[in-house]
């Protein structure tokens, strides 16, 4: 009989009843607690093993008894052989292969398909807070998975995450947000790979306000030591804050359905802008994150509450870039109570703090065209931004703000030292304030504005009908 070494990771009571069932019935096998790469610990049973061949198998597998009487076929011999399922691997050594201590790898082996292992199912975990379409998400999940667990009313996003961790039995586990509508192409299989065994798994989603598609609310696999051994403290954006090996499956796994109210809208838009705009995403793309900022900010005001989502992409994009250096205020935006005093205070004062970055791109793009070296068309643009007759969201804090940065870039007209203010935040914060309590940027309005408030040209939409929409 060939020698069969059982490899895991952690010991746990689930694991130590397996190795006394095991050991009953196999006497001979042997057992190790690994914490690195598994073909490193294959190279290493190797030299232990006293029989021509050996075999290699994860303790949880299931189906492995059905696949130990295999038979190498003579001209074989010298390949490692890799029996590997949808969700499991078993491997058959021989004495004589050949490991690439350099690169930590096999370089002859001998791929199998088969059925007849897998692994257990990774623990699937729904999260839920306040979210008014969790039930019906929850269902989708359970027809896939009727043993998923649910962490419901946890305060803090890290101590939701914590709480699956502790209450997962797999080393792995599925994390699954309440407003996340799981699509049926998605299954919760999915084999982790050998040297994967520390990283986090981020699928896609389909964002119905901007339809964006990227890792933003999407299903994560997550391992459940990166969690429990990480530091609240340091942690911004609850998974990839927590490691900087992430993986990105170029799936989409559900849709994004966060809009379901105007917080819940504004929340989800406003956190992933803090994360986007402070750079607190390991290994992030510059020009990827630029677009999806653009995105957020200007994209969606037609779909129900979508008002609300730039809403809060703007305030998110002010917030992440006005406290890039300090962690513990980006850290507030895990803490849900925080985040209803902040939406609160944002839509109090909605249009004045929306309208400052419309003033002051116009203002900005104003001063710049007036002190480019060639002027052709300039005058052209300016009157674009002037006048504009497009009707809007804030169009008229932007035509104010093109009238001041108008009079600013003619009368400081090649001044370099008083142009570049215009790059200084607080400098043209203090501006913004000034101007538009000397000239309200409502004097700006065009008369299809002005009528269209008189007439009352407004249209509520109600929670039910942006559900059957998004």
């Amino acid at each position: 009989m060939k020698d069969i070494f059982f490899y895991y990771r952690k010991k746990s009571n689930e694991n130590r009843k397996l190795v006394e069932e095991i050991s009953e019935k196999y006497p001979h096998a042997k057992f190790k607690i690994i914490s690195g790469s598994v073909f490193k610990t294959i190279s290493q049973f190797i030299k232990e093993s006293k029989t021509d061949f050996c075999w290699v198998i994860e303790l949880e597998t299931l189906g492995w008894e059905e696949l130990i009487s295999y038979n190498v076929e003579t001209w074989d011999k010298d390949y490692l052989h890799v029996f590997e399922s949808k969700t499991a691997k078993a491997y058959l050594v021989p004495k004589t292969v050949t490991y690439n201590k350099k690169e930590n790898d096999f370089p002859d082996k001998k791929f199998i398909q088969t059925d007849v292992i897998k692994s257990p199912p990774h623990d699937v975990f729904f999260i839920c807070y306040d979210e008014n379409n969790a039930a019906k998400n929850l269902r989708y999940v359970k027809e896939k998975r009727p043993d998923v667990k649910i962490i419901n009313g946890v305060k803090g996003i890290f101590n939701a995450h914590r709480e699956a961790a502790l209450q997962s039995t797999t080393e792995f586990f599925w994390v699954v947000d309440a407003d996340a509508t799981v699509i049926d192409a998605f299954d919760f299989e999915y084999r982790v790979l050998e040297y994967d065994f520390d990283v986090v798994h981020i699928w896609k989603s389909y964002n119905p306000i901007n339809k964006l598609e990227y890792g933003h609310g999407g299903v994560k696999l997550i391992p459940k030591h990166v969690i429990l051994t990480a530091d609240e403290d340091t942690t911004v954006d609850i998974t990839t804050s927590l490691t900087d090996k992430i993986k990105v499956i170029d799936e989409i796994s559900n849709i994004n359905n966060f809009a379901t109210n105007p917080f819940n809208a504004w929340r989800a838009a406003f956190r992933e802008c803090v994360k986007l705009s402070a750079a607190v995403i390991p290994r992030s793309n510059k020009e990827e994150t630029e677009q999806y900022l653009k995105t957020w900010t200007t994209v969606g005001n037609d779909r129900p509450f979508g008002d609300y989502a730039v809403s809060g992409a703007i305030a998110g994009q002010f917030y992440g870039l006005t406290n890039t250096t300090s962690k513990d205020i980006l850290r507030k935006i895990n803490d849900y109570e925080w985040l209803i005093t902040v939406f609160e205070s944002c839509e109090k004062n909605r249009d004045h703090f929306l309208g400052f970055f419309k003033w002051r791109d116009s203002f900005v793009q104003c001063v710049e065209l007036i002190n480019e070296d060639v002027q052709d068309g300039v005058e052209e643009k300016l009157n674009d931004l002037r006048f504009n007759t497009r009707y809007d969201y804030l169009a008229e804090y932007g035509r104010a703000g093109a009238s001041a940065g108008h009079w600013y870039g003619s009368t400081y007209k090649g001044d370099w030292e008083k142009v570049k203010s215009i790059y200084d935040y607080d400098w043209i914060k203090f501006e913004y304030e000034q101007h538009t309590q000397m000239f309200p940027p409502s004097n700006f309005k065009s008369q299809e504005e002005t009528k269209s408030e008189v007439n009352g040209n407004t249209e509520a939409i109600t929670e039910e009908q942006a559900l059957a929409t998004s």
